[in-house]
């Protein structure tokens, strides 16, 4: 068997929970949305399905 590529999952292998959480504030932000850092990093690990309800109000 010859390979023809190999996909790397590296996720965790540097601290990027930080820039993670700041970009989910960039991005509520750019729709007028205010967000605190310190709920967006509380809520790093989960996916973008959970993350969201718990941001937006009803």
């Amino acid at each position: 068997m010859t390979l023809k590529g190999v996909l790397l999952d590296v996720d965790g292998t540097v601290l990027s929970n930080d820039a993670h959480a700041h970009a989910w504030v960039e991005a509520f932000a750019a729709y007028d949305h205010t967000v605190p850092y310190e709920t967006v990093r509380s809520l790093i690990g989960m996916g973008g399905d959970q993350v969201i309800p718990m941001l937006v109000p009803a």
